[in-house]
């Protein structure tokens, strides 16, 4: 995962680094490397005696931003990260439980459909474009 920085931010502990990298690691098995390399966005800004952290994913054409505060750059920046997974993984439920079925099925499925409806033989009534069937003015 590519990761860009941008704002001020007080150099972190390699330790610290260290936890950083392993959290995006984390978040780029959970982001579906199917689709080539992810990037992330991270803005720091220090703020009197709070640190704000702001981090921006591209994952399933969204864009996922999480923001956080702490009182320095590591904590905002691992608060970030935490609620970030947390977004990823609930979309990735989404996309996961969502029932899909490719084109050619649903095409097929509509015309079995309309040839069930004319076998049936009922006659439908076809209505102009200013008849609302109700008999009032349109």
């Amino acid at each position: 995962m590519k990761i860009h920085y941008t704002g001020r931010s007080n150099a972190l502990t390699p330790a610290q680094q260290r936890k950083i990298e392993a959290k995006f690691a984390k978040l780029a098995r959970l982001l579906d490397m199917k689709q080539g390399e992810r990037e992330a966005h991270v803005m720091l800004r220090p703020e009197r005696h709070l640190h704000h952290a702001e981090i921006t994913v591209r994952f399933h054409d969204r864009n996922l931003v999480s923001e956080a505060s702490g009182g320095d750059d590591y904590l905002a920046m691992h608060e970030a990260l935490e609620r970030l997974e947390k977004q990823i993984q609930k979309l990735r439920t989404k996309w996961r439980d969502a029932k899909r079925s490719p084109r050619e099925q649903w095409a097929a499925g509509g015309q079995e459909t309309l040839e069930a409806e004319a076998a049936a033989g009922g006659e439908e009534e076809i209505l102009g474009a200013t008849d609302r069937g109700s008999g009032g003015r349109p």
